[in-house]
């Protein structure tokens, strides 16, 4: 299940994490993160988009939790073998994207691991024909850091991009190798997580825009995605409240400029206590 979510300036209160969003100039944080629950799989993201802001740094975390099946120890050696059973599990994140992301943007995350590892060892000593059934443990890594900066441009665009994850069993041994039968994971785990660091925009004063997304009141009291207004410059523009600009007036529609023949988009003068973005009705006179 892909969970999306905009963190910043964490405030802890009894153990209790509390985010708070970020005001203009000011760093915030958007988050997309995607689990899987099978060996191989592919998890879905989503790309930082520009019009939410200036992208400042990207951060990947990945982990996995895997409870493993049992395995078994054959010896078919024909003399006793004794020894030492390591046994391994890995998840390796792979991109298959164009650009691929995963290839050199991975290079200073946890120091160039792109592949989370946990292994057990198991002592056995078995005489000729003999078997024994080892395993059924959790198996825990986890990684996180910093994409390289001449890489975050790869995580900019519109909709979503997958990394793969690939988790794989395997047994070594220390000392005399047996056969080893190794089942299917008991069951598969694990996260990831894209954070984008970010400092949110403004709007330009005088400016007329389309509110595409938005939180309550956050561009005017009761203003909702699809309706309109008309910005005072304070107005931030971020991951979770986004617009679109109006450069020009429909053909039904007009622009309304502060002085005769200019062309600020604002008003001459408003009067105390009204609300253009409030009204729903207009009266338009002629100024000759």
């Amino acid at each position: 299940m892909k969970t999306l979510k905009r963190l910043a300036c964490a405030v802890m209160v009894a153990g209790m994490m509390t985010f708070l969003w970020a005001p203009s100039g000011m760093a915030a944080f958007y988050e997309t993160s995607d689990t899987f629950s099978t060996a191989n799989e592919a998890v879905t993201l989503e790309y930082w988009n520009t019009d939410w802001g200036v992208l400042n740094s990207v951060t990947v975390t990945f982990d996995m939790d895997i409870l493993s099946s049992n395995f078994t120890l054959i010896n078919n050696t024909g003399n006793p073998a004794s020894g030492t059973a390591s046994f391994n599990v890995t998840a390796a994140l792979t991109s298959p994207g164009v650009p691929p992301l995963m290839t050199a943007a991975f290079a200073t995350i946890g120091s160039g691991a792109d592949r989370l590892e946990d292994n057990n060892d198991f002592i056995y000593n078995l005489a000729h024909g003999e078997s024994v059934e080892l395993g059924g443990l959790h198996y825990t890594d986890s990684t996180t850091g910093l994409v390289g900066a001449m890489f975050t441009a790869s995580y900019q665009g519109v909709g979503t991009y997958t990394f793969n994850v690939a988790v794989d069993q395997s047994v070594s041994f220390i000392g005399q190798a047996v056969t080893a039968q190794i089942d299917p994971a008991s069951d598969y785990s694990g996260t990831v997580t894209v954070s984008y660091d970010y400092t949110p925009t403004v709007t330009v004063e005088g400016r007329s825009y389309e509110i595409v997304t938005t939180e309550p009141d956050h561009f005017g009291v009761g203003l909702e995605a699809g309706e309109y207004f008309t910005a005072d410059g304070s107005e931030v523009i971020d991951a979770n409240n986004t617009v679109l600009p109006i450069h020009s007036p429909a053909a039904t529609g007009s622009l309304i400029v502060s002085t005769l023949g200019g062309a600020t988009r604002s008003w001459t003068s408003v009067d105390t206590g009204f609300n253009p973005n409030l009204e729903c009705d207009w009266k338009i006179y002629r100024v000759r």
